[in-house]
Protein backbone atom coordinates (compact mmCIF):
# COMPACT_ATOMS: atom_id res chain seq x y z
CA UNK A 1 0.00 0.00 0.00
CA UNK A 2 1.81 3.29 -0.82
CA UNK A 3 -0.31 5.14 1.83
CA UNK A 4 -1.51 4.77 5.06
CA UNK A 5 -5.09 5.52 4.56
CA UNK A 6 -8.93 4.03 5.97
CA UNK A 7 -10.59 4.00 2.20
CA UNK A 8 -10.79 7.26 0.30
CA UNK A 9 -11.56 9.91 3.09
CA UNK A 10 -9.23 9.09 5.45
CA UNK A 11 -5.30 8.91 4.65
CA UNK A 12 -2.63 9.28 7.86
CA UNK A 13 0.42 10.89 7.76
CA UNK A 14 2.92 10.27 10.56
CA UNK A 15 4.45 12.55 12.85
CA UNK A 16 6.69 11.64 16.21
CA UNK A 17 7.73 14.99 17.21
CA UNK A 18 11.39 13.99 17.04
CA UNK A 19 12.20 12.44 13.35
CA UNK A 20 9.37 13.34 11.89
CA UNK A 21 8.65 16.29 13.13
CA UNK A 22 5.77 17.48 10.02
CA UNK A 23 3.38 15.00 9.87
CA UNK A 24 4.99 13.41 6.70
CA UNK A 25 3.19 10.68 4.00
CA UNK A 26 4.61 7.08 3.51
CA UNK A 27 3.65 4.16 2.34
CA UNK A 28 1.24 1.70 4.90
CA UNK A 29 3.76 -0.36 5.97
CA UNK A 30 6.47 2.10 6.47
CA UNK A 31 3.54 4.11 9.11
CA UNK A 32 3.11 0.80 10.62
CA UNK A 33 6.74 0.01 11.17
CA UNK A 34 7.47 3.92 12.71
CA UNK A 35 3.77 3.78 14.73
CA UNK A 36 4.65 0.48 16.55
CA UNK A 37 8.44 1.42 17.63
CA UNK A 38 6.94 4.90 18.93
CA UNK A 39 4.39 2.51 20.26
CA UNK A 40 6.96 0.40 21.80
CA UNK A 41 9.21 3.49 22.91
CA UNK A 42 5.89 4.95 24.86
CA UNK A 43 4.97 1.99 27.06
CA UNK A 44 8.29 1.21 27.81
CA UNK A 45 9.16 4.76 29.13
CA UNK A 46 9.12 4.39 33.12
CA UNK A 47 8.33 8.07 32.69
CA UNK A 48 4.91 7.61 31.44
CA UNK A 49 4.25 4.31 32.03
CA UNK A 50 5.96 4.55 35.80
CA UNK A 51 6.79 1.02 37.89
CA UNK A 52 4.70 -0.15 40.68
CA UNK A 53 4.12 2.26 43.92
CA UNK A 54 5.32 5.25 41.54
CA UNK A 55 2.44 7.49 40.88
CA UNK A 56 1.72 8.41 36.68
CA UNK A 57 1.87 11.94 35.42
CA UNK A 58 -0.82 13.89 35.08
CA UNK A 59 -0.76 13.97 30.94
CA UNK A 60 -0.80 10.14 31.40
CA UNK A 61 -4.43 9.79 30.00
CA UNK A 62 -3.76 12.09 27.09
CA UNK A 63 -0.83 10.17 26.61
CA UNK A 64 -2.64 7.08 26.37
CA UNK A 65 -5.32 7.95 24.29
CA UNK A 66 -3.24 9.00 21.67
CA UNK A 67 -1.37 5.55 21.77
CA UNK A 68 -4.70 4.17 21.31
CA UNK A 69 -5.77 6.54 18.43
CA UNK A 70 -2.72 5.84 16.60
CA UNK A 71 -3.16 1.66 16.85
CA UNK A 72 -7.01 1.93 15.71
CA UNK A 73 -5.64 3.40 12.70
CA UNK A 74 -4.30 -0.24 11.97
CA UNK A 75 -7.75 -1.76 11.49
CA UNK A 76 -9.07 0.81 9.81
CA UNK A 77 -6.42 0.28 7.24
CA UNK A 78 -6.50 -3.33 7.68
CA UNK A 79 -10.46 -2.95 7.32
CA UNK A 80 -10.32 -1.29 4.37
CA UNK A 81 -7.88 -2.09 2.40
CA UNK A 82 -6.99 -5.98 3.31
CA UNK A 83 -10.24 -7.68 5.11
CA UNK A 84 -10.32 -9.62 1.40
CA UNK A 85 -7.06 -11.05 2.29
CA UNK A 86 -7.65 -11.78 6.05
CA UNK A 87 -11.56 -13.36 4.72
CA UNK A 88 -9.33 -15.31 1.81
CA UNK A 89 -6.86 -17.08 4.85
CA UNK A 90 -9.88 -18.02 6.80
CA UNK A 91 -8.55 -15.50 9.94
CA UNK A 92 -10.99 -12.97 9.86
CA UNK A 93 -12.65 -14.06 12.82
CA UNK A 94 -8.99 -13.77 14.57
CA UNK A 95 -9.31 -9.86 13.28
CA UNK A 96 -12.60 -9.35 14.23
CA UNK A 97 -12.46 -10.79 17.63
CA UNK A 98 -9.05 -8.71 18.01
CA UNK A 99 -11.08 -5.49 16.69
CA UNK A 100 -13.90 -6.32 19.37
CA UNK A 101 -11.92 -6.47 22.12
CA UNK A 102 -9.76 -3.73 21.31
CA UNK A 103 -12.64 -1.59 20.37
CA UNK A 104 -15.00 -2.42 23.59
CA UNK A 105 -11.37 -1.26 25.96
CA UNK A 106 -11.44 1.80 24.10
CA UNK A 107 -15.17 2.70 24.13
CA UNK A 108 -15.08 1.25 28.39
CA UNK A 109 -12.67 4.06 28.83
CA UNK A 110 -13.41 6.55 26.30
CA UNK A 111 -9.97 6.40 24.95
CA UNK A 112 -11.15 7.93 21.28
CA UNK A 113 -13.25 10.31 19.98
CA UNK A 114 -16.26 9.67 17.86
CA UNK A 115 -14.14 11.82 14.83
CA UNK A 116 -11.74 9.73 14.84
CA UNK A 117 -13.70 5.96 14.82
CA UNK A 118 -15.70 7.15 11.69
CA UNK A 119 -13.40 4.92 9.28
CA UNK A 120 -15.03 2.08 11.35
CA UNK A 121 -17.99 3.14 13.02
CA UNK A 122 -20.49 0.77 10.96
CA UNK A 123 -18.41 -2.16 12.17
CA UNK A 124 -17.93 -0.65 15.61
CA UNK A 125 -22.07 -0.38 15.88
CA UNK A 126 -22.46 -4.19 15.25
CA UNK A 127 -19.34 -4.91 17.50
CA UNK A 128 -21.19 -3.39 20.39
CA UNK A 129 -24.63 -4.02 18.79
CA UNK A 130 -23.70 -7.37 19.37
CA UNK A 131 -21.98 -7.02 23.10
CA UNK A 132 -25.54 -4.76 24.31
CA UNK A 133 -27.61 -8.21 23.12
CA UNK A 134 -25.30 -10.64 24.96
CA UNK A 135 -25.57 -8.38 28.11
CA UNK A 136 -28.97 -8.40 27.83
CA UNK A 137 -29.41 -11.97 27.59
CA UNK A 138 -27.52 -12.87 30.42
CA UNK A 139 -29.65 -10.70 32.33
CA UNK A 140 -32.50 -11.88 31.46
CA UNK A 141 -31.39 -15.45 32.19
CA UNK A 142 -30.15 -14.47 35.54
CA UNK A 143 -33.40 -13.30 36.39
Amino acid sequence: CPIMNAGRKFTYLWADGKKYKTPTKMSAPEYIYCLLEWVDRQISDERIIPPDDVPYRKDFEKLIKVIFKRLFRIFAHIYHRHYGEYHSLNVAQNLNNAFKRFILFVMEFELIGSEHLAPLQKLIDLATKKKEEEQKKKRSQSE
